[in-house]
């Protein structure tokens, strides 16, 4: 049985209670008190388990409670700690608010372990209530308690390629085939009612998942044939593999179908309307006229999607420099040497740095491919989650740590790669190689790489506060990181960069060991000359030395 959403509801362990004792022993008169502080409450963690494939676990069992701690005990004595609660569930699953539909996490990589709810803490005992007015105290504190919540979780099928088309064109007889993967097939409608998962081999060492969902249908993305249900399993596949029954035995027309199942993909997810594409023309060996199968290709050619692109240039013209000049608009970044227009009109390009903003705007206009001039390093990183509504500090933050591959990590290197995960109030980074951590250290080390003040960082078009910023180890390799701040400044400022020609100088060191070469270096020399001269004619021959 496939089971792919499910809703339980999840309590943390309550904190044990302090303990209110006083010391009693033999020979001691007024022991004072000594009751000891209640145990912590166990926590609620999420494992993603590779080895799990649908919340089937789930469909009996609604109700999971960590354990409590116990009371503290004379003598000072702690009480015990509750147990965590381990809950294994499959990669890729989504745990949802069920009152608000809120997303809460997001469990897409295998073995990733979060605390989800954490237990209450244990109330102290009277040994912390004792002073000088009040010396045998009675009192002690209650446990604090659990916390209680009602989630849903959905399961989403991590798969590489997605197989989509109407029932029946053969998608279940296409991953049966490829892999070693045992979907229904039968000559009726809808003999695949769950997805199913693949591995192709490629060799030894390489493979990828194929995700055969059931056949689609008008109306999927409203939930009609429980398309939505479906629809949502393969949002996360890299490829779509479109499969067109091109034979129309079955009274439809394959053109029909092509556009019928992207209008469907496009309605529920403009994402995932957008993903590549390849289109099988299937059932070809029952088509009896070939040319139909020319006029599908030429059909698929017509009205497939493709990319639309955006080239942003970082140019900036010189008289623009220059007026900007002249209104005291430049400013000097660090010790450099004194703009004038002079030394504007010897270079050969000028570049302004930019900002999110040029990206922002090609990634609304629906481009897919964006071609950038010099930007900001962090902003390629921040204009995409800053364009979805993503808190633009956090997103810049991200950006200045992405930027440099696994140089957050230790050991630090640039051959790495970094992931970086978003939320709503915070950022989590982790590297990709398990040889390598990302420790509180490191990730906030290198947050002052670059910077010339330790808690703010500038760009263009925006200044980062980096005061508050709180940095916490999530797991042994990942840290989260809440509170950077995004301010808007008055004036929006970009940083120039120019470049001009000055001279041009090359060092060739050679050892010479053949006598007759030896013997005719001068000749040698003045060759040399002459094939430099000849080889750059264009270069006054007064403005620079050969030296042989």
């Amino acid at each position: 049985m496939f089971i792919d959403e499910s809703v339980i509801t999840v309590i943390s362990g309550n904190g044990g209670d302090g303990a209110a004792t006083f010391r009693r022993e033999k020979f001691v008169q007024f022991g004072g008190p000594d009751g000891g502080d209640g145990g912590k409450g166990g926590d609620i963690v999420f494992i993603a388990d590779p080895n799990i494939n649908t919340l089937v676990d789930f469909k009996s069992s609604k109700k999971f409670k960590a354990q409590d701690g116990t009371k503290g005990a004379a003598a000072r004595s702690t009480g015990k700690s509750g147990e965590d609660l381990i809950i294994k569930v499959p990669v890729g699953t989504m745990i949802r608010d069920f009152e608000t539909n809120k997303l809460l996490l997001d469990l897409d990589n295998p073995n990733e372990k979060v605390i989800f709810l954490k237990g209450g803490d244990g109330g102290r005992g009277n040994i912390h209530f004792k002073s000088s007015v009040k010396k045998a105290p009675r009192i002690a504190e209650s446990g604090r308690e659990g916390v209680e919540l009602k989630i849903k979780l959905e399961l989403k099928l991590l798969a590489d390629v997605a197989l989509v088309g109407y029932p029946s064109v053969g998608k279940s007889s296409f991953i049966n085939k490829v892999s070693a993967a045992k979907s229904k097939v039968a000559s009726y409608h809808f003999t695949t009612l769950k997805p199913k998962l693949g591995v192709v081999r490629m060799g030894d060492e390489e493979s990828f998942v194929v995700a055969d969902v059931p056949g689609l249908i008008e109306g999927a993305h409203e939930g009609v044939g429980l398309g939505d249900r479906f629809l949502k399993h393969i949002e996360r596949c890299k490829l779509i593999i479109h499969i067109v029954d091109i034979s129309g035995l079955d009274g439809r027309d394959p053109k029909e179908d092509f556009l019928k199942i992207n209008h469907e993909l496009k309605n529920y997810s403009e994402k995932l309307s957008k993903k590549r594409q390849i289109v099988v023309a299937n059932k070809i060996d029952m088509l009896y006229e070939d040319e139909k199968y020319d006029e599908f290709e030429k059909f698929v050619k017509e009205n497939n999607y493709k990319f639309k692109t955006a080239v942003i240039y970082a140019d900036i013209d010189k008289n623009y420099v220059k007026k900007k000049l002249l209104n005291s608009k430049v400013k000097p970044l660090g010790p450099v040497h004194e703009l004038t227009e002079d030394l504007i009109d010897k270079t050969t390009s000028i570049v302004g740095q930019m900002g999110v903003e040029p990206i922002i705007k090609a990634l609304n206009e629906g481009c897919q491919l964006i071609v950038c001039g010099r930007a900001y390093d962090p902003a390629a990183f921040a204009a995409y989650p800053i364009s979805l509504g993503y808190d633009p500090g956090l997103a810049f933050h991200l950006g200045k740590i992405l930027e440099c591959g696994a140089l957050c990590a230790e050991p630090g290197t640039t051959r790495d790669c970094i992931m970086g995960y978003l939320g709503e109030d915070y950022f989590e980074v982790e590297p990709c190689n398990p040889e390598r951590k990302c420790k509180i250290t490191s990730v906030a080390a290198h947050t002052l790489y670059e910077k010339d003040h330790p808690y703010i960082l500038y760009g263009p078009g925006m200044e980062l506060n980096l005061k508050d910023c709180e940095f916490e180890q999530i797991t042994p390799s990942r840290v989260r990181v809440t509170k950077s701040k995004y301010i808007k400044p008055n004036i929006y400022t970009i940083k120039m960069e120019g470049a001009a020609k000055i001279a041009y100088r090359t060092f060739v060191v050679a050892g010479i060991r053949d006598p007759l070469m030896i013997e005719n270096l001068e000749m040698i020399e003045e060759n040399v000359k002459e094939t430099i001269i000849s080889h750059y004619s264009d270069i006054d021959k007064n403005s620079y030395k050969i030296i042989v």
